[in-house]
């Protein structure tokens, strides 16, 4: 069954929400286990860069639900 846009939304959010309290308590000394794997302070920039990459996702999500097109155009005529 095809999951729908919003679901796809609600997803990456919780699944932000979880980078970010991963985030916290690593940096309060905490191991915890995130995508299957113990993760210390060590790791922090790999939660970061997932963090990131689900921020990117939601954006484009978003964005395609609002309709608009995923390509810009630039006039490239020297005219103007």
């Amino acid at each position: 069954m095809a999951v729908s846009r919003s679901e796809q939304i609600e997803q990456v959010q919780l699944m932000l929400e979880a980078c970010d309290k991963a985030i916290l308590d690593v940096l309060a000394g905490k191991t915890v286990t995130f995508n299957g794997r113990s993760v210390t302070r060590e790791s922090l920039s790999e939660i970061r860069k997932t963090r990131q990459t689900l921020r990117e996702e939601l954006v484009e999500l978003k964005r395609l639900g609002s309709g608009r097109s995923r390509f810009k155009y630039a006039n490239l005529n020297p005219r103007f």
